[in-house]
């Protein structure tokens, strides 16, 4: 079986040949998703990490996905 692997957290995870299409399609949503984010605004010269919360919440709602795609490896 060809895959990908990848480390997370000291684990390994492959991502098979037969999830690699779904995978891509996440990925397609999930810069779809990035483009729509509407940041509230922040004043020039400051720095807030309240400007930063729906991309946070964006992209940890799509880690969560393709996490779900992938099977741990016992080494």
């Amino acid at each position: 079986m060809s895959s990908k692997r990848y480390v997370i957290d000291g684990k390994t995870y492959e991502l098979p040949d037969s999830k690699l299409e779904e995978c891509d399609r996440l990925n397609d949503e999930f810069h779809e998703a990035l483009g729509n984010i509407k940041r509230p605004p922040v004043p020039d010269g400051c720095l807030s990490y309240k400007s930063n919360l729906p991309v946070l919440e964006v992209a940890r709602k799509y880690r969560a996905k393709f996490r779900e795609l992938l099977i741990e490896v016992n080494e």
